[in-house]
């Protein structure tokens, strides 16, 4: 800035706006983040002096990714984390992808690297006296990427025999571990450190705690070697003093190392003084024995098993506060949990533990933040199961019934998402109708036709008690208006529910000329039922009888093909159709 005395104006004023010459970043900051509309988007520029000439313009650009869609279940393994030390930009493993996030971009995706040819990453590794990103391929293969542009460079030799695991240590040494045991690369060459029996199972964990490296050996147990001493140490199992041989995630939160397991809780060692803690199992303090990860953010411990999380205060000493996955939109048990710390322009405003359930939808907490769930961040969506059976479209929603146990499965057409499904819990669904309002599921409990509304509300039941003799029918076909639910059963039977008064008329299979039933529709106020030897059955709502059928002048089954749909039996305003059997009006 150049201030002339007595004028009380600036000729010049570049604060703010990086090196004098420089404009570091764009006028809205120093990344911009927008979408094609439809194919230009010009919101991004600099605020340079009208007299100014450009000579250098460099721009990184990105490859900003939206969640992942399937219509087949996607399931999604987080393998690893690590965060830039300088921006928070979030390095994740998933699946086969190493992605980069940002927390306050939408998306939040900034780029990935598809690593597929390496079966994905498994180990992310900061090396920030290197400038380098470390990656361990599942293939065993290592990589490195530039910290400044994520260009590729050169990794780390190759170990004698394929690695599981990878890390380094406070110091900057590498090692790795496998079923062989723990290696060690000192700037030259491999070194065996620990080894174990050929029947040991992959290495499922490295940790550093005190200058004592921790590998963990699915069926072996936990390897410890001393790299003060530069010498090996006991190894913990279950023939000793450890929990589990199926360790797969360490914690260190002040004098305690915790240990998570698949199989059997948490083991707790003091690793200051040497001796070890009760362990948190389901027969104490947890809700599943399989620990799908710890994290922590200042004295609060956030453990995610089974179901739920559990939050541990290390000042206290105490459980507090169990979340309920279910109710912060996880619908599976826990599977991975990390810290995204508050640091760089990339990172969130609070340290935040991201909890993943495999599904693709991650919960944010805040264990520092009044309240502790702070909403959800998607990375990937799919259906929860492939067993589909029923479909229909209300309001933008496709609702999709489950012969799984799984309920009603909801796809957001406009969005491009999943939404949580509606629990029936465990019925199976048999048909689908709507009154253009709700939705109404007919499900494999007897007789049983549940209303929802479009926001998830159960608005009222209609089963076999409010109707006789259809307690132990299935539903072969439904269809709703405003006045009335007619409903086919597996028994031959039709019922016909007055939705005003919630009488309930049943016509059983004596009374028709057929039990062969198949689909229904509802038009003008009379019933259709397709039979299969009898034509198309149809019944008077408004005076609860039986009309004559509509017969064809050949043959007379219309197979269970659909009433209301083209090639059977269509409806067009006041026009009833009927194709390949002969008949119409």
């Amino acid at each position: 800035m150049l201030a002339v005395d007595g004028l009380g104006v600036n000729l010049l004023d570049w604060r703010g706006l990086g090196v004098l010459g420089e404009a570091e970043g764009f006028a809205s900051g120093p990344t911009y983040g927008g979408r094609l509309s439809p194919n230009s988007n010009s919101a991004a520029g600099w605020d340079l002096p009208s007299s100014a000439v450009i000579t250098d313009l460099v721009i990184q650009t990105l490859a900003p990714v939206d969640p992942a869609v399937s219509l087949r279940p996607l399931p999604t393994v987080l393998h690893d984390v690590a965060v830039h030390p300088d921006t928070g930009v979030l390095f994740l493993a998933m699946n086969n992808d190493l992605m980069m996030l940002h927390a306050n971009t939408d998306p939040h995706v900034l780029d990935l690297i598809d690593l597929e040819t390496h079966q994905g990453a498994r180990n992310l590794v900061v090396d920030t006296a290197n400038g380098l990103l470390h990656v361990l391929a599942g293939d065993g293969s290592l990589h490195a990427f530039s910290l400044l542009d994520l260009s590729v460079q050169s990794p780390v030799p190759a170990p004698p025999s394929t690695p599981d695991a990878f890390m380094l240590s406070s110091a900057g040494e590498v090692f790795a571990a496998n079923n062989n045991g723990l290696m060690m690369f000192d700037g030259a060459t491999w070194t065996s450190l620990i080894t174990v029996s050929d029947s040991a199972g992959t290495a499922l964990a490295l940790h550093e705690t005190g200058g004592v490296i921790y590998a963990a050996i699915q069926g072996t147990g936990v390897l410890r070697y001393d790299t003060v001493a530069a010498q090996s140490l006991p190894a913990w199992s279950s023939a000793n003093v450890l929990h589990s041989d199926s360790i797969h995630t360490f914690l260190t939160v002040g004098n305690q190392l915790l240990l998570g397991s698949l199989d059997n809780g948490i083991g707790r060692y003091n690793h200051n003084a040497g001796f070890w803690l009760s362990t948190w199992n389901d027969g104490n303090w947890l809700d599943d024995n399989r620990i799908g990860g710890i994290a922590a953010v200042g004295d609060a411990v956030l453990i995610a098993n089974g179901p739920s999380v559990h939050t541990y205060n290390t000042t206290m000493g105490v459980f507090g506060t169990t979340v309920d996955l279910s109710s912060v939109g996880l619908v599976n048990d826990a599977e991975f949990a990390f810290v995204w710390p508050s640091t760089g322009p990339a990172a969130p405003t609070n340290d935040t533990i991201m909890v993943s359930d495999g599904s693709g939808l991650l919960a944010k907490m805040t264990p520092q933040s009044n309240t502790l769930h702070q909403g959800n961040m998607l990375l990937s969506s799919g259906p929860a199961t492939d067993d589909m059976q029923e479909v229909l479209e209300l309001g933008g929603v496709v609702y999709i019934g489950t012969s799984d146990g799984t309920g009603v499965m909801r796809y957001d057409v406009a969005n491009a998402v999943w939404q949580t499904p509606w629990s029936l819990n465990g019925q199976e669904v048999l048909e689908l109708a709507t009154d253009g309002t709700d939705l109404f599921v007919g499900t494999d409990n007897g007789f049983s036709v549940e209303q929802w509304s479009t926001s998830g509300a159960l608005l009222g039941t209609i089963n076999g008690q409010n109707c006789s003799n259809t307690f132990n029918a299935d539903i072969v076909s439904m269809a709703v208006d405003a006045a009335s639910v007619f409903i086919s059963l597996s028994t031959g039977t039709v019922v016909h529910v007055d939705r005003t008064t919630g009488t309930c008329s049943v016509t059983a299979n004596g009374d028709l000329p057929t039990q062969d039933l198949g689909d229904v529709a509802l038009h003008n106020g009379i019933g259709y039922v397709a039979s299969q030897d009898e034509g198309a059955l149809r019944y008077d709502i408004a005076t609860g009888t039986w009309m004559t059928p509509w017969l064809s002048t050949g043959e007379n089954g219309v197979s269970f093909a659909p009433v209301a749909s083209f090639p059977v039996i269509s409806l067009s305003g006041n026009n009833f159709f009927k194709s390949r059997h002969s008949f119409f009006r």
